[in-house]
C-alpha cells in the first residue's frame, strides 16, 4: 500500500497532505467457477467497474444492489411490460469469464389486486412469479447458471412475512429454475447467525430439500461461535452441499488520506487494521468449511459523481468499499489480492493448536500454505526464525498480508510473530503438506 503525497515528512503525514494511494498487486490468475472469491461490483460507472474485475482477478459476482438483473421490480414493472437493464452488463462479465450469482428479489406492486403490494411481502400469485422466474432465468441461461432465492427474509426490511412462506416462495421457485434447466443451481436461505430463531423455524419448514447451495451473510467476527453453530447444525441435518457467504463485508475509514495518524491507530476503522481484518475473516470462513465468499463491496463510492462533487463532499466516516473517495484504493485491496493470490484453489486442511493456533493449512497439488491471522490483539507469540535444515525441507517462501515475498534469507534470521498482522508460509514440491506439518510443529513460539 503506497500513499502519494506533497510536503511533509512521513511522520507528519496527514489526509490534507494525501493526494492519492495505489497498490501493486500479485499476479494473481483466474482459475474460473471454482474460485472461492466473489465480490459486488455496480451497473453505474461499468467501464470503472470492468476494470476492476479485471486488475482483482475476480471469478466471481453477485448480482444485488449494483446489478439488479433479477429483480421482478426492474424487470416487471407492469404486468405487461418487460425490460432488460443489465444484458451489457453480463455480455461483458461473460466475455471476462466471470461467473455471476444471480438474485430473485421483490414482489412488484401490481401482483396484488389493490396494486399497492408492497415489495418484501410474498407474491399473491404463484403463477405469475413461476412466469417471471421462469422468463428471467430462460433469457440469461447462458450467463447465470446459480441463483439465490430472495435477500435476507429474516429481516422484515426484505421479508414481511413467516420462515414456513419463505421455503413456500424457495419451492416455486425452484420448480421454475429446474424446469429450464435442471442443471442450473438453486442458492437460498439467505441466514443469518444472529437470528438463531428464524434459522430454527425455516430449517424445520423444509429450507434444505429446496435448495442445492446454503447460503448465509457472515458479516463479522463478532459472532463466529454463532456462525459455526449454524453450520454444524446444517450439517447435522444431513445437508451435504456447498455453503457459500454471500455477503461479508469490513468497515473502514472512508477518506483517501486516511493515513495512520488520522484515526486511532488500535481502531477497526484503521485503513491498515481493516485490512488486517479482512485475511482473519476469510481465514475463519474457510476454517468452517464455507466454499465462497462475496466480499461487500468492490463497488466505487464516486460512481455517477462529478469531480466537483467528489471533492466537495465530506468524507463518510466509514464505508465496506474497498475504495475511498477519487477511486483511491485502501489497504483491503491488498489484502484480499494476497489472500487471493495464495489461497484460490486451495482446500482447507486443519487449524493448529494452543500456541500456534493462529495459523491455518491449505494444500493442494505439490503446493501447501500456512497462513496466520490471530484474532488476539493484546497477545503476541514470537516464533523463532526458521532453521536452514527445516526450510531445506521443502521450497520454502513467506509473504507478507499483501502477498509480498519476503527478501531472500528472511525467514532464517528474522521471527515470525503470531498476532494481528497475517503472514503466509508456501512450501512448494512433493509431499508439501506433510512438509508443511512438519515445519510447523518443530517452529519453537514462546
Amino acid at each position: 500500500m503506497y500513499y502519494v503525497s506533497l510536503g511533509p515528512k512521513v511522520e507528519d503525514l496527514s489526509s490534507e497532505h494525501v493526494l492519492a494511494t495505489f497498490v501493486i498487486l500479485p499476479a494473481n490468475k483466474r482459475i474460473g467457477i471454482e474460485s472461492a472469491f466473489g465480490g459486488h461490483l455496480d451497473a453505474i460507472d461499468l467501464k470503472w467497474h470492468m476494470k476492476t474485475a479485471s486488475d482483482l482477478i475476480m471469478s466471481w459476482v453477485r448480482a444485488h444492489d449494483g446489478i439488479q438483473t433479477g429483480w421482478w421490480t426492474r424487470v416487471q414493472p407492469t404486468l405487461n411490460e418487460w425490460i432488460w437493464p443489465y444484458d451489457k452488463v453480463h455480455r461483458q462479465l461473460n466475455k471476462k469469464s466471470i461467473a455471476v450469482l444471480g438474485g430473485l428479489l421483490w414482489s412488484p406492486p401490481w401482483i396484488s389486486k389493490d396494486g399497492k403490494n408492497k415489495k418484501n411481502v410474498p407474491p399473491t400469485n404463484y403463477q405469475e412469479y413461476q412466469t417471471y422466474v421462469k422468463k428471467v432465468v430462460s433469457r440469461y441461461q447462458k450467463e447465470i447458471r446459480y441463483w439465490e432465492v430472495w435477500n435476507e427474509p429474516y429481516a422484515t426490511s426484505y421479508w414481511k412475512s413467516s420462515p414456513e412462506k419463505y421455503v413456500e416462495l424457495l419451492t416455486q421457485a425452484r420448480q421454475a429454475i429446474k424446469s429450464v434447466d435442471p442443471d442450473i443451481k438453486v442458492v437460498g436461505g439467505v441466514l443469518s447467525p444472529l437470528f438463531t430463531e428464524w434459522n430454527s423455524k425455516v430449517i424445520e419448514a423444509g429450507l434444505l430439500d429446496e435448495i442445492d447451495i446454503l447460503s448465509i451473510h457472515y458479516h463479522q467476527l463478532d459472532y463466529q461461535d454463532k456462525a459455526l453453530e449454524l453450520i454444524l447444525a446444517v450439517r447435522e441435518k444431513g445437508f451435504k452441499g456447498e455453503i457459500w457467504n454471500s455477503e461479508t463485508r469490513v468497515y473502514s475509514a472512508a477518506s483517501a488520506g486516511n493515513t495512520p495518524v488520522d484515526i486511532d491507530t488500535k481502531s477497526k476503522l484503521h485503513d491498515v487494521n481493516a485490512a488486517y481484518y479482512l485475511v482473519r475473516l476469510y481465514l475463519e470462513n474457510f476454517a468452517m468449511g464455507i466454499s465462497k465468499i462475496f466480499n461487500y463491496t468492490q463497488i466505487n463510492p464516486d460512481r455517477g459523481k462529478d469531480k466537483a462533487e467528489i471533492f466537495s463532499k465530506v468524507p463518510d466516516t466509514s464505508s465496506t468499499s474497498m475504495w475511498g473517495s477519487g477511486n483511491n484504493p485502501k489497504a483491503m485491496v491488498s489484502s484480499y489480492a494476497g489472500l487471493k493470490y495464495l489461497l484460490d484453489g486451495m482446500g482447507f486442511v486443519q487449524q493448529f493448536d494452543v500456541k500456534k493456533k493462529g495459523m491455518l493449512l491449505f494444500s493442494s497439488t505439490n503446493r501447501a500454505v500456512v497462513a496466520q491471522a490471530t484474532n488476539a490483539n493484546n497477545t503476541r507469540t514470537v516464533c523463532a526464525p526458521i532453521t536452514p535444515l527445516l526450510i531445506k525441507k521443502c521450497d520454502l517462501h513467506g509473504y507478507d498480508y499483501q502477498g509480498r515475498e519476503f527478501q531472500a534469507g528472511a525467514l532464517e534470521t528474522t521471527s515470525l510473530v503470531i498476532g494481528p498482522q497475517p503472514w503466509y508460509l508456501e512450501c512448494r514440491g512433493q509431499k508439501s503438506e506433510d512438509m508443511a506439518k512438519q515445519i510447523i510443529s518443530e517452529m519453537s513460539c514462546e
